[in-house]
């Protein structure tokens, strides 16, 4: 215990020298033209940046310049090169993001203040257009003036991020001062939608914020003399971007900038991906009135009378405001919940999300009737401390602290230069949720967290001993998961949990995936990447969730239940086929199915109905995404289309298809903690289900004296004797680990559906009037024979378009 506090002041004390050290990024010459410098590296980055030009003080993210050098293999993970190098070809610039609710509720904090400069590179856009504006208007000097025809456009994803990232700024009551952005199109459109959606009117396009690539239009405007070269006029334009960041904002206030990769990578030293912002404080050393010069420039630059030397505050990804603002929502709502339920997390006395060793030892203390027990105290702190991420080059393990909510995602990719039919224009954007736990509600995550709170409660109740967890965390690491790849995936917390993530990925899932042409070349990287040690570290997750299977006797099916996974995804009810929505409210993002675009519009709160479209190509639906109605009137028909309007319906017991909040699920007490690991070779006598994939046999000598007989029908869910009694049926050999099935359409009828009717020319002669009783829930014949009744699928639908009218 000593020796942890030890460590956690020793943490606090260097994240203050951390935060010192933030006070200014690496003081280079203001004059100088890129504070990057030349070299990119390799595209698989899952490590700490390079180079290391500024300690934020808020590691909310990493990101680097990518390259590819074709002298070099293709896997060299440490790999880098020069951009003055033939060979060497910059790629993406690449962010991973390694934020904690901790963090983003101070960082809130700090922008409601004011004092801070946001410059944000524009979001998401076709990389099919690159080509188009690199040989284009690029190469003719007349981007601005041709017009956005031959410019490089905003992507409906990106424009929907866009507003998502506004509208949480809006809901978070974070001031702006003015709002100015490069003249071109992707930029001044992320400007003005930003604009529009915080309501806030002075918004301007300036050229000091102009794509360095466009410089000999820069020259222009500024009036330099024919003869300029390109790297002296981008050099000058970098000057502006110093010049902007480094003034003060007027008290209270922030001013928001939208402008370039390399304008922000070469003006800060600091690469961004697209979507990507920086957050600066402009509290350094004054250079106002320092004056830069380049040979064949003809004007100098002098920084206005109080610019400053700015430090890095923090990168905001596209998802970093919506996350901020889910939790801000969880800070809010924790302290409505009794301690009980808040279990362990309730040590957090000053609710900053961050429950360090000295809180939870003191809460151990006046809480548990197991506070003498001060070994298992520090081993389950340990057990708690080692779920957290070690990965993306922030680790959160062994810092004497745990983070109450966090969210990290990798996120890169590559441009590919090297085919025939390549030409830089393919891009292959790379996201992987490692942990997403920043829910929208402190409900959600204490569902999330429901088997740490379990296990906490146990301890503290003295239920077992130190050496017995040691020994129960050992057997269930070295046996490994119950929960299957797709269970751990949401177990976990590796899947997405709100409205503010737009996954974007790769063309396909295939091994070396072509161009898109006719002539097809090999892509230059695989087309599938996957963390190395994504398994392991999921499995490592819910380590404590296996440890209640084995010794608490707790029901697999139960932890995932509790946890709300998996998600019972609701059915898309085809209302107009060939045709798109009248009145198009929310863009909920990319799903590759109309399911789970059904869950995401049932979920959001920007869908007024559960009524949305979705379309049946993966091509429609990269662009524009799954996208929420006003209502269910569809607009015109039009031939060939293949956009449908749909009914998102989530049944429930009752028939219902409402879907509303819930407070966080209540953890049963743990009767007894078995010091003998329950394996499947000796299933506990806890009963059986369907859970158990139609293998259901009778406990031997058991005391209601069922057979194996009478046990059967309790794998198809029969309620009643002997399945309603404990320790007369278990689960056969070998099915107690296993996933249940997913039930074919139409297989049973029971409750869920407000009519059953039977299925035409069932085996088992059952009619309409047979199957009705069905669904009021009524077990025996023919209602447990398997593709005999099913819902009435045409009272479904008049169900569904009642509803829509009566919204």
């Amino acid at each position: 215990g000593d020796q942890l506090k030890m460590v956690h002041a020793l943490h606090v004390m260097i994240s203050q020298l951390l935060m010192l050290v933030a006070s200014t990024c690496v003081e280079k010459d203001m004059c100088a033209p890129n504070w990057y410098g030349p070299l990119g590296y390799s595209p698989y980055f899952y490590r700490d940046e390079l180079p290391n030009v500024c300690t934020p003080k808020y590691e909310t993210a990493r990101c680097e310049q990518s390259a590819l050098d074709k002298a070099q293999p293709l896997d060299d993970l440490a790999g880098s090169c020069s951009a003055v190098a033939s060979s060497c070809f910059l790629t993406k610039q690449n962010c991973n993001e390694t934020m904690t609710c901790s963090d983003l509720t101070a960082l809130a904090e700090e922008l409601r203040q004011g004092g801070l400069n946001i410059v944000c590179r524009h979001g998401k856009t076709f990389w099919g257009q690159f080509a188009q504006e690199t040989s284009g208007c690029l190469t003719a000097g007349d981007c601005i003036k041709a017009g956005v025809s031959r410019q490089r456009l905003m992507q409906r994803v990106g424009e929907d991020e866009v507003v998502g990232w506004a509208q949480a700024l809006n809901d978070l009551q974070i001031p702006i001062e003015y709002i100015r952005a490069s003249p071109f199109h992707r930029c001044a459109k992320h400007g003005k939608l930003v604009a529009e959606c915080i309501g806030n009117a002075d918004f301007n396009t300036t050229f000091d914020l102009l794509y360095m690539a466009a410089w000999q239009e820069f020259a222009e405007e500024k009036g330099y003399a024919s003869g300029a070269s390109h790297i002296d006029v981008k050099t000058s334009q970098v000057w502006r971007i110093r010049s902007l960041l480094g003034q003060q904002p007027s008290p209270g206030k922030n001013r928001l900038y939208v402008s370039h990769g390399f304008n922000m990578k070469w003006g800060t030293g600091l690469a961004v991906d697209e979507g990507t912002c920086l957050v600066v404080k402009p509290d350094g050393a004054d250079v106002g009135n320092e004056t830069c010069t380049r040979a064949s420039v003809s004007e100098s630059f002098t920084y206005p009378k109080g610019t400053r030397r700015f430090s890095l505050v923090a990168r905001l990804s596209v998802e970093a405001l919506g996350k901020m603002a889910h939790c801000a929502a969880i800070q809010e709502e924790m302290a409505t919940f009794d301690a009980t339920t808040r279990s362990y997390l309730a040590a957090d006395i000053d609710n900053d999300l961050t429950l360090t060793k000295d809180e939870f030892d003191d809460w151990w203390a006046a809480a548990c009737s197991a506070a003498a027990d001060l070994p298992l105290r520090d081993g389950l702190f340990e057990a708690l401390d080692r779920r957290e991420p070690d990965v993306l080059g922030r680790s959160l393990v062994g810092d004497a602290a745990l983070s109450v909510g966090y969210f990290y995602h990798l996120n890169w990719g590559w441009r590919d230069f090297l085919g025939d039919e390549a030409g830089g224009r393919w891009a292959y954007p790379w996201r992987q949720l490692i942990v997403d736990e920043v829910p929208p509600s402190a409900g959600r995550l204490l569902d999330l967290l429901s088997a740490q709170r379990q296990v906490v409660a146990a301890a503290c109740d003295g239920l077992f001993n130190s050496t017995m967890l040691e020994e129960a965390l050992a057997f269930s690491a070295a046996t490994g998961s119950a929960f299957d790849a797709e269970e751990l995936s949401c177990m976990s917390a590796a899947t997405s949990l709100g409205p503010y993530y737009f996954p974007i990925g790769p063309p396909s899932g295939r091994e070396g995936d072509d161009y898109p042409s006719c002539d097809a070349k090999p892509m230059f990287y695989p087309a599938e990447f996957l963390l190395p040690g994504t398994l392991e570290q999921r499995r490592s997750r819910v380590l404590l969730a296996d440890m209640l299977i084995h010794f608490a006797g707790a029901s697999k099916v139960e932890l995932l239940s509790r946890s709300a996974c998996p998600r019972l995804l609701p059915v898309a009810l085809p209302l107009f086929e060939g045709n798109e929505c009248t009145i198009k409210m929310y863009n909920l993002g990319f799903f590759p199915s109309a399911n789970e675009c059904a869950a995401a519009a049932l979920e959001s709160a920007d869908c007024p109905s559960n009524v949305f479209q979705h379309s049946s190509s993966s091509d429609a639906n990269q662009v524009q995404g799954c996208v929420c109605c006003f209502d269910a009137q569809p607009g015109p028909a039009t031939v060939g289309s293949q956009w449908t309007v749909y009914q998102a319906i989530m049944p429930t017991q009752n028939g219902s298809a409402e879907v509303t909040d819930r407070a966080p699920a209540v953890l049963p007490s743990i009767a007894q903690w078995q010091l003998t690991p329950r394996t499947a070779e000796s299933p506990p006598a806890i009963g059986c289900s369907a859970a158990c994939r139609g293998e259901c046999v009778a406990v031997p000598d058991n005391a209601a004296f069922a057979t194996d007989d009478d046990c059967k029908q309790c794998a198809s869910d029969y309620l009643w004797w002997p399945c309603d009694e404990s320790g007369a049926c278990q689960c056969g050999t070998g099915a107690l680990a296993s996933s249940p099935t997913s039930p074919m359409p139409f297989e049973r009828c029971n409750a869920a559906c407000s009519e059953c009717v039977a299925v035409p020319e069932n085996a088992a002669f059952a009619t309409d009037d047979d199957c009705k009783q069905c669904a009021s829930g009524y077990q025996w014949w023919p209602c447990d024979e398997d593709g005999v009744c099913q819902c009435n699928a045409t009272r479904v639908a008049t169900r569904v378009a009642t509803r829509v009218a009566t919204r």
